[in-house]
């Protein structure tokens, strides 16, 4: 866990410039001993780590020992480890928060390893089901056992985040879901028995925003147009932030190895993450060109003297670099045009669009019926079309939704009872947000008004994600008090003084006034999403950026539409058995 969040922070490069030559797992075998050097241990403080590190201290490979411990040390595991540091050979001990596993800058998850033994262990649970886990907590149909683990451990990656630089001056959590509220009790306990942290330090104030993935089933399902969300969608990213570029029939070579995609690193992918796919030809053809003018002035560059040989070394690593980067990108946007003109996406995502932002019964009826009948869809985007029609139109009278999963019993009869599951996870008695805009009279005039002007706006990315949309009404201060409770902290003296300069910054900006939020506190937002989070949506803050709004979006995993699938039929399954 701990070499996976490095790896997404630091490059090798810039590892080596910090004097770290060598990293590897406390629990690697035949590691050499190195007497004269120093050893810098991250630790999760789990049992096992912690009698690793007293095994490593009895007998010492290294000259000193620096440990950090990310949060969760418990009482007594320190005085044990002293017990066994017989040589004497650490220097330093402490806490760290960098328990988040860092996706993007402003975009974490959860990785929650000690659950994924619990589950595994207790239910049989597959490597990827133990994420559904926040599904079971929602419906309250899981063994006890598994609670106290994955609320402390959520708690501990939230309280992380804060404890970098941010204070929360309330947090608020959606009041039906009994997650929520334990995650929002946790967090403040941990505010109050940690307050001695805040001391002397500077913080930015923030609001902590709470909510299920069940208020939100449709996001995951859809196709989403960002370069991120395309990959993780048609490749699937992986947590190191890698995948194999499939090519020739979308498949991969013998022995291919993965391509790492890191806003760190890649400054293409840095910049271009949440860009459409229009937008990322546009800027691919640039870096193309630039490429190529650079190519072909290395070309005619002339080698005289030994001033111009060392200019030409000092040149040469970085037009390498470039050079790599032009041809993965270039590759990787190359397949997955060939696998959105092969599967049809782009009829298919405007169908999708439709069953998500639109309200006419009949016309969604004729237009999934064609689908179902058309053979350049894959039966996965079938099945995806069908589920989006049955949480849309679940409460339909004369609704298909039978007729439909009786068509799919013809093409992906493995998977129909992904129907129901859906239903049983995140259908209409289980949400209390108005999702689709249609539970009063208000809201359901504004999504009429929005069908008039469809055209204006990219039929492709009509969907506005839910936590888009909640992010707005914190800023505007609508958010609804009959859905969601406010837990207010005291602020301390540290939060006051960072306060009073992040107001003096806002002013400062070059966002108008009139944009900026007045309370500082609304100027930093933490979106905490029980059971995983999406491309699309870490992508869809773009105007409260503008506005001097900064959102950070965290879950327990990055879910694609295959991963959430996975999840709720993972769900249903330890439903069923524990009834």
């Amino acid at each position: 866990m701990i070499s996976s969040i490095i790896s997404l922070v630091f490059g090798q490069a810039e590892i080596l410039r910090h004097d770290v030559y060598l990293i590897q797992k406390l629990n690697s075998k035949g590691r050499e001993k190195l007497p004269t050097m120093k050893a810098i241990c991250i630790l999760l403080p789990t049992r096992e780590n912690i009698e690793l590190l007293a095994n490593e201290l009895k007998d010492p490979n290294y000259k000193e020992y620096h440990i950090a411990f990310l949060p969760g040390l418990r009482p007594g595991d320190l005085e044990d480890l002293a017990g066994d540091d017989v040589k004497e050979a650490v220097v330093s001990v402490k806490e760290i928060f960098c328990a988040l596993h860092p996706v993007t800058p402003t975009m974490f998850t959860t990785l929650p390893t000690e659950i994924r033994t619990v589950a595994s262990a207790t239910t049989g649970m597959t490597a990827e089901g133990y994420y559904s886990i926040p599904l079971h907590l929602s419906t309250g149909r899981i063994p006890d056992v598994f609670f106290d683990t994955y609320m402390s451990w959520v708690r501990t990656i939230v309280s992380s985040l804060l404890c970098q630089y941010l204070r929360p001056s309330s947090i608020r959590y959606l009041k039906s879901s009994n997650i929520c509220r334990q995650l929002a009790d946790g967090v403040v306990t941990h505010l109050r028995d940690n307050e001695s942290l805040y001391h002397g330090r500077q913080f930015r104030p923030a609001t902590v925003l709470i909510i299920d993935r069940r208020e939100d089933p449709v996001s995951p399902l859809l196709f989403a147009w960002t370069y991120g969300s395309m990959m993780h969608e048609l490749f699937g990213l992986e947590e190191q932030m890698s995948l194999v570029v499939k090519s020739g029939r979308f498949a991969p070579e013998p022995g291919q190895q993965p391509e790492v995609f890191s806003p760190v690193y890649d400054q293409f992918f840095h910049d271009n993450i949440d860009s459409d796919l229009g937008m990322l030809c546009e800027r691919m053809q640039q870096l193309s060109q630039e490429y190529q003018a650079r190519h072909a002035e290395q070309k005619s560059r002339k080698v005289e003297s030994m001033q111009d040989m060392m200019q030409f070394l000092d040149d040469y690593p970085e037009f390498r670099k470039i050079g790599s980067g032009v041809a993965k990108h270039v590759e990787t946007i190359d397949a997955l045009t060939h696998q959105i003109e092969n599967r049809g996406m782009y009829d298919l995502s405007e169908l999708e669009q439709e069953l998500a932002c639109a309200n006419s019964h009949s016309d969604a009826v004729k237009r999934v019926e064609e689908a179902l009948n058309d053979t350049r869809y894959h039966a996965e985007d079938k099945l995806k079309l069908v589920l989006l029609y049955a949480l849309r139109y679940e409460t339909e009278r004369g609704n298909r939704i039978a007729q439909f999963k009786d068509r799919l019993q013809t093409i992906i009869p493995e998977k129909v009872n992904l129907i129901d599951d859906m239903l049983m996870f995140a259908g209409t008695r289980c949400r209390t947000l108005d999702l689709f805009q249609n539970k009063t009279m208000s809201s359901a005039f504004k999504q009429k008004l929005a069908s008039v002007f469809k055209g204006v706006e990219n039929v492709l990315t009509r969907h506005v994600p839910l936590v888009a949309d909640l992010a707005t009404q914190i800023v505007e201060n609508s958010l609804d008090p009959s859905h969601f409770d406010t837990i207010h902290t005291p602020p301390s003296q540290s939060l006051q003084r960072a306060s009073a300069s992040s107001s003096a910054s806002a002013s400062s900006s070059s966002t108008p006034s009139s944009l900026v939020p007045s309370d500082a506190a609304l100027q930093n937002i933490v979106i905490f999403v029980v059971g995983g989070i999406t491309y699309e949506e870490a992508a869809s803050f773009g105007k409260l950026l503008t506005r001097g709004v900064r959102v950070f979006l965290g879950g327990s995993t990055v879910l694609n539409s295959k991963k959430f699938l996975k999840i709720v039929s993972e769900a249903a399954n330890v439903s069923r058995r524990f009834g």
